[in-house]
Parts: structure tokens; sequence; C-alpha cells
């Protein structure tokens, strides 16, 4: 008996290869939609003042993942001749099999994703030439060692030992883990928005999302790419793990524990209420959880991994505002959080040999799979904050990382790019009313709060419908 379980509890890494399995031209586009959901979404929490430099810092990161994974990030995590720490052949795609071309975009969209995530706890104080340089780090040797050690054959969490290693075949750990820890970095070291937490008592202040919209439609699209993480996810067991998280993360909230726009604070009373962002976040943070080894577990093993990931996002949200670390969509509470969990939820509930189905004959294995993962989790976590520090110390230094209180006052849109998301110019009235002369002719444009001469028409920006700035 004890030779079975050794067997079962042995063969998942030869099994189910994630970087054979995953690359696919379906779950890529699945994979783009998740990008175009971030970005959405971290444009609808910020204010409208920045939402030009929200698009164009993701639309522009996209294109430097693209270069850098091309250049050094896949033949880092592939290559076709490596070692147990890092790939080195394929730079450039030199020598690459035309049947790798799939693959290579799978995993270049995966490290979009993860530079993404990272860059959003910088919104609305970054310094717009930290992110292209950010964006290159991450995916030129952050995000592409990680994968190397756990998805290459030769990695050495891959490997493990005695036939037990680590498993994570959709990314729970190796992608968001990896891109929290980052996140995390990246909030402590730029500091919290100006006006974000009260200087004299220390005390948050909530900053609204200037479109719930753009919230929810970009979350709607991040839970549409996790359908592409992995096909050997059920979908069934990734909507239960979302409806888990999200469930307990909305009570949560109502008894005061969990808030809204990052500020989880039990002490407000005006946290009572059902909270869009909280609702979305405790979703994903279950999606988070469950893809990496949700094809491994029966429905309600999903629901309560989604359901612990609820009470975990809405914890490492507390912990995040009570040590004042400003992050915008609680990045690091959805991601960090959720991945860590979701490194233990695989060997707790695996129905291949997880502990709740083990015995005195497989208990041991299962033991060594857990403790493989929490390893690799700690080494994600530890790689991306190493590099993470260097880079944001020097950057620093060269001042470099955040744009002053004017700056922020006034907005990245106008300041920076000369571009407003919503121009007052778009709000100028063409009125078809003729002029009270009896001219006949039309009236001309005329500019918010400004009379117009009309018939019949009252020219308030507010009964008109004009938004305010």
């Amino acid at each position: 008996m004890a030779a079975t379980g050794i067997a079962v509890c042995t063969q998942f890494n030869t099994t189910y290869p994630s970087f054979t399995l995953t690359p696919s031209t379906t779950s890529a586009t699945s994979l783009f939609f998740m990008h175009i959901g971030l970005t959405l979404m971290e444009a609808g929490v910020i204010r409208s003042k920045n939402v030009t430099n929200t698009f164009i810092k993701n639309i522009l990161n996209f294109f430097v993942v693209a270069l850098a994974y091309w250049a050094v990030g896949y033949a880092f995590a592939f290559g076709m001749e490596s070692n147990v720490f890092i790939g080195y052949r394929n730079w450039f795609s030199e020598n690459m099999p035309v049947g790798a071309y799939t693959g290579w975009a799978y995993h270049f969209l995966l490290c979009a994703i993860v530079v993404a995530i990272a860059t959003s706890s910088l919104a609305e104080r970054g310094e717009f030439m930290a992110y292209p340089i950010f964006a290159f780090i991450l995916a030129a040797f952050v995000y592409p060692i990680s994968t190397h050690w756990a998805w290459h054959i030769k990695g050495w969490l891959y490997a493990g030992a005695d036939g037990v290693g680590f498993r994570d075949d959709g990314g729970s750990g190796v992608v968001f883990v990896t891109a929290g820890a980052a996140a995390l970095v990246a909030a402590v070291f730029v500091g919290p928005r100006h006006g974000r937490f009260d200087n004299e008592d220390g005390q948050p202040i909530p900053i609204r999302a200037h479109s719930t919209p753009f919230v929810g439609l970009g979350a709607l699209l991040i839970m549409l790419g996790f359908m592409g993480m992995t096909p050997t996810v059920t979908l069934m067991n990734l909507f239960l793990a979302a409806t888990g998280g999200a469930i307990v993360a909305v009570i949560l909230r109502k008894f005061g524990m969990c808030g809204q726009n990052g500020c989880c604070r039990g002490y407000e009373t005006d946290n009572f209420s059902w909270g869009l962002l909280t609702i979305v976040n405790g979703a994903i943070c279950g999606m988070v959880a469950v893809v990496g080894t949700g094809h491994l577990m029966y429905p309600w093993s999903a629901f309560v991994t989604g359901t612990v990931a609820g009470i975990a996002y809405c914890t490492w949200s507390f912990v995040s505002v009570t040590i004042k670390v400003d992050d915008p969509l609680d990045t690091v509470a959805v991601y960090l959080g959720g991945g860590f969990w979701g490194l233990m939820a695989g060997p707790l509930f695996s129905t291949v040999c997880g502990v709740v189905w083990s015995n005195q004959d497989t208990f041991q294995q299962t033991a060594r799979w857990l403790g493989w993962n929490m390893l690799g989790g700690v080494a994600f976590l530890a790689w991306a904050s190493l590099l993470c520090v260097l880079l944001f110390g020097i950057l620093k230094c060269l001042r470099l990382l955040r744009v002053n209180h004017e700056v922020q006052a006034r907005g990245l849109d106008v300041v920076i790019h000369r571009e407003r998301a919503y121009p007052p110019e778009a709000y100028l009235d063409m009125d078809p009313t003729p002029y009270s002369d009896g001219s006949g002719s039309l009236s001309k444009p005329h500019k918010l709060g400004r009379e117009a001469p009309q018939i019949g028409r009252d020219p308030s920006p507010r009964r008109r419908g004009y938004p305010y700035y």
C-alpha cells in the first residue's frame, strides 16, 4: 500500500508539466482579455485626472515586455540549454522551433499580466520613466527565472527530491505571488498618494474610484482571462472559488472588516455597505487561489478554497492599510495573499494525494508536497523582492520613482502627457436652436458654465448633466 501511495503522489510532475499543456491560441486570447481587464480596472479605480497615464503606461509596458521577453526572458525561462537555476539558449528566438511560437506567446502574455499587476501599485504617483524600466526588469529577469524554477523540467523546484516537488500548474504562486511581491515592494518604496492618510492622526482617507463601470467591466474581463490560465482547471471549480471569495468578502465588509478602495478599516462606520471593489476583488482572489491546482479538487474543495481566499483578501487588505501601504487596487491582498493560500490549498485538498484524503502511507509524501510548495512561494517572494528592492533603491536615488505633490494635485494626464482623458472641450454644446434675434443661424459652441443664447433651455451645467472637475 505504501508503494502505491508513493507512486500516486510522485507522478504529477511527469504527468502534468504545465509548460507543455498550457500554450494554445485560445488560452492566449483569454490572457489578452485579462490584460485589458487589468487596464480597465486600474483606470476605473483611480481618479479621472490620471486615466490617460494609466492607459499609456499599460499599453507601452505591453510592448516593453514583448521586447524583453523576446530578447532574454524566454531564454532564461525555457531555453533549450539550461541548468537548475536558469536557461541560456534561444536569445531573440534563435533556433527556436516554429512549434514553440504559440508557447512563447502564451508565456509572454503571462509575463505581461505580472507586469500589469505589479505596476498598478504605483498608480497616480509613479514617475512615468519608472514604469518601462520596472516592466523590463520584471519581464527580463524576475518572472522568467521564477518560471524556470517551477515549470522547466530542469528547474530545482520542479525536480524536487525523491519524486516529490513543487506543483503549481496554473500559476497561483509562479505568476501571482511573484506579481504581488513586486507590487508590495513598489508600493512601499513609492509611498502613499498625497492625501491618502491624515497628516495628524495617520487615519486612512478613502479616495473614491472615478468609474465603477470601468471597475466592473475590467473585473469581468479578468475573470474571463482566468479561463485561459490552464486547460486542466475545471470551469466549475473556478467559478465556485470565485463565488466563495466574493460572498465572504462582501459579508466581512458588511460587518465592518473590509472596506473599499484599499481601505480595510473595521473601526469606520461608513464601511457597512455593498462595495463593488470588495466583491470583485474577493472573486478574483478566489480564482487566484484555485487556478494552480483546481483541476485536482472536488467542487466543494474549490468553494472552500475560494472562501478562505476571501478571508485572506480582507486580512491582507486590513494589514496593508494598518502599516500605511497605499495600494489603490488592493493588488497585494488579492494576488500575494490569494497566491500563497493557493499554494497551500492544492496539497491540502488535492484528490491525488491531498492531506484531507491521505492516510498513514501517503501522509509523508503529501506533507513533502506542501513543504515544496511553501518553499517555492518563499523563493518567488524573496527573488522578486530582492531585485525590486535594488531597482527601486536606484530609482529613488536618481529621483525617477515618484512625482511631487504639485504634479499629483494637477494630475499626471495634464502635466506629463498634456492629454486629458475627459477634456472639457469634449463637453462643448452644439445647440441647433436658433438665436433669439430671429436670424435663424445655429448657436456657436459654448464652454462649461458659460451661458449661451438659447430659447427655452436651461444652460446650467448641473441641469445639463456636465461633469465637474
